[in-house]
């Protein structure tokens, strides 16, 4: 421990704005900086990096060639980690965690940290296969266990080991004030994409990949728009998959379809929305699962999506082999009740102070062990 701090190495990895990255930046801008220092291990094809404001809290950024290149990418994490002298090694790449954690092992870093985010999808081929093969390798050079769910726990680390108790929950907790419905932010977002304040506004927020099911999305939108001439569909993110979308929306001719690109403004974009849609083939526990209940949008999830999520009454899980038309039918029958918000209080077990003491608390558990 270097001037009285706990020094953490947080590889990421891939950064757009989505749900692993926000998490652990929302964890660091809420932990006692007196006691813990960040530096964010990110690749060079990341598209929304902080860096400022992780600057400013005493972090860094620290950019390295992604594990595509899988020898740059170890000869990096070396020279940084035996330079840096880490306390811990948090690593949140899920399966891909194992390569990290075995460079940490070889330079001596004794707390080496395998965060598992999600889980896998037969339908994401290759990388489910890559997955698959990485994932019994896991546990090989990790000393502790955490996971934003139950679901993601036991599919990285295996039902086993889940309940045996060694692995930590760290539940994907935000500023519930932050994300607390609010009129003027409303206004603002619809005024900025000229929406119609008495527009039905369908939201997604996520990173364009298969696993989010952007295509599916817009199937449901257009099964909507042929019920009511008032919807639009608000695209929140980036990713590998934008570009094709887009080409769909153009081709298909469907009309109202808003993509914002990359945004450090996600907050704002929610109180724009009158409903909150997530067709995903897999997740571990969603943050924009947890952020938009915040806003106490009516949401729709997928029944992929872990059961974890539900965190309000409200929101609805929907089966994808149930097809677009009766997705688009659910949504229509909510948005016909003209209700802005639905009710429900959230557990503070999704709050990120109290979580990011928790963190804190582990780590210094960990040390002392």
């Amino acid at each position: 421990m270097v001037d009285n701090k706990i020094h953490v190495a947080q590889v990421i990895g891939r950064v757009t704005e989505g749900g692993v990255e926000k998490m652990i930046t929302n964890l660091y801008d809420h932990i006692d900086h007196s006691k813990v220092v960040f530096d964010f291990y990110v690749f060079n094809t990341s598209i929304i990096v902080n860096k400022e404001h992780i600057e400013k809290l005493g972090g860094r950024v620290i950019i390295i060639p992604s594990y595509k290149h899988i020898f740059r990418f170890k000869k990096a994490l070396k020279k940084n980690f035996l330079e840096n002298k880490y306390d811990i090694v948090h690593v949140n790449m899920n399966a891909m965690s194992f390569f990290a954690l075995k460079v940490a092992k070889k330079c001596g870093i004794k707390i080496r940290i395998s965060h598992s985010h999600s889980s896998s999808n037969k339908k994401e081929f290759l990388k489910h296969v890559v997955k698959m093969m990485l994932r019994p390798f896991s546990k090989r050079y990790t000393t502790h266990f955490f996971a934003c769910s139950e679901l993601a726990g036991k599919w990285l680390f295996g039902k086993k080991l889940y309940e045996s108790g060694r692995v930590e929950l760290i539940n994907n907790a935000v500023d519930l004030s932050l994300y607390q419905f609010n009129e003027k932010y409303r206004k603002e977002i619809r005024d900025r994409h000229n929406i119609p304040l008495d527009a039905k506004v369908i939201g997604h927020v996520g990173r364009f990949c298969a696993q989010k099911n952007h295509g599916y999305l817009l199937d449901i939108f257009k099964e909507l728009c042929k019920k009511r001439n008032d919807a639009y569909l608000l695209l929140v993110g980036a990713g590998e998959d934008f570009e094709k979308i887009k080409e769909r929306v153009k081709n298909e001719n469907v009309k109202n379809v808003i993509f914002t690109g990359p945004t450090t403004e996600v907050f704002k974009y929610y109180n724009g929305m009158d409903t909150f849609v997530l067709p995903s083939l897999y997740e571990g526990l969603p943050v924009v699962g947890v952020e938009a209940q915040a806003n106490r949008l009516k949401c729709f999830f997928s029944t992929e999506v872990t059961s974890e999520a539900k965190l309000l009454e409200e929101t609805k899980y929907i089966h994808l082999i149930d097809g677009p038309s009766h997705w688009a039918e659910e949504i229509d029958n909510f948005l016909n009740k003209n209700v802005l918000r639905v009710e429900g209080e959230m557990n503070n077990k999704y709050d990120i102070n109290e979580q990011s003491r928790r963190l804190l608390a582990l780590y210094q558990s960990y040390l002392r062990g």
